[in-house]
């Protein structure tokens, strides 16, 4: 709660989302004592998931088209199963592509995030593993039951953050576009 609080003033100003996002996700990586985090939120026009906060460069990736019939990774599965993903990128079966490549031999989770019934983004936090380690999908041990509940508050805060973030920013537009045609009226 007092990274919340802490990183919760900057998240009020214009344009500051990013350093928000940024600085609670950091946080939150230390907290859970992970190794990383990849955030994506979905792009303007709705058809992809595009990186919006990571911990380093290696990870602003690709971004994932939100279309049917293409190969699954475990981000896309997360958005579009609404649910959490917990994945392996050393299991063969297991479709974690963009993540594995970056990220070889890690494990963790694929948080998804909405407002009502819009996909905002996901949120994927993970930790390198050993070779002798092993993840069971079933109860999925990467993350304490605690680490994975903190996960879960901080990105359902963040999205409440991404939403007003999007409201604030709709609203200094409109008042913008209001404000033109008032000059445009006197004119």
């Amino acid at each position: 709660l007092a990274s919340i609080f802490r990183h919760s003033r900057t998240s009020h100003e214009p344009g500051r989302l990013h350093t928000f996002a940024q600085g609670l996700l950091e946080e939150l990586v230390q907290i859970v004592g992970a190794d990383w985090f990849l955030l994506r939120l979905v792009s303007g026009d709705h058809s992809q998931l595009e990186v919006f906060a990571a911990t380093d460069a290696s990870l602003y990736l690709a971004p994932l088209p939100l279309m049917s019939g293409q190969q699954i990774c475990a981000e896309l599965e997360a958005a579009l199963t609404r649910q959490e993903v917990w994945f392996d990128t050393r299991t063969p079966d297991g479709t974690i592509d963009p993540i594995a490549r970056a990220r070889p031999a890690t494990q963790g989770v694929v948080h998804p995030f909405y407002a009502g019934e819009i996909l905002l983004g996901t949120l994927t936090v993970g930790r390198g593993v050993s070779q002798s380690s092993t993840l069971d999908p079933k109860t999925a041990t990467v993350f304490t039951a605690g680490q994975a509940s903190v996960i879960r508050t901080l990105t359902d805060f963040l999205a409440i953050q991404v939403v007003n973030s999007r409201q604030h920013e709709e609203q200094i537009h409109a008042h913008a576009l209001a404000r033109e045609l008032e000059i445009a009226n006197e004119i």
